[in-house]
């Protein structure tokens, strides 16, 4: 287990993710099946999860909007893998010790923009919520990420 005591902002280690594994955010919240693709996606789910104080429902919608159960199983998964992969499980460590060191740092707006505008089109996506909660959910990642490129966050 990966947990902090204290959790970090889902863009931000999204991002710190995709630059430490070389892999693009919109290849993780696409609908790509790729072996390489779908394991990069499980372990950013594992270590969202972990990470910060988000559902496993929001996680879902943040990475494209996938179900609550497909997070659930991916976070299971690569807690198994922990268990059993000892070389596995010290790969995410560092991973994970790479994005707490440098999560505090500034994070491009541009880089953030397009985090929150993948998470807001997931959102839209969601079936499970009301057009109107949709649009609200997505109103309200908009406006966060309008608010943190003006305060240069």
């Amino acid at each position: 287990m990966i947990s902090d005591e204290f959790h970090f902002p889902a863009p931000d280690i999204a991002l710190r993710y995709c630059r430490i594994t070389g892999t693009g955010w919109h290849d993780l919240c696409g609908p790509s099946k790729s072996a390489a693709i779908a394991h990069r996606r499980h372990e950013l789910m594992y270590l969202l999860r972990q990470m910060t104080s988000l559902s496993q429902a929001d996680i879902g919608r943040l990475m494209g909007g996938r179900d609550q159960s497909t997070v659930q199983a991916a976070v299971q998964g690569i807690a198994d893998r922990i268990v059993s992969e000892q070389e596995f499980a010290d790969r995410l460590r560092e991973i994970a010790m790479m994005i707490r060191r440098v999560v505090h740092a500034p994070v491009r707006a541009v880089a953030t923009a397009d985090v929150m505008h993948t998470a807001a089109l997931g959102v839209l996506r969601d079936m499970s919520l009301s057009d109107a909660d949709a649009r609200q959910a997505a109103l309200m990642l908009l406006a966060r990420q309008s608010n943190e490129v003006r305060h240069g966050l």
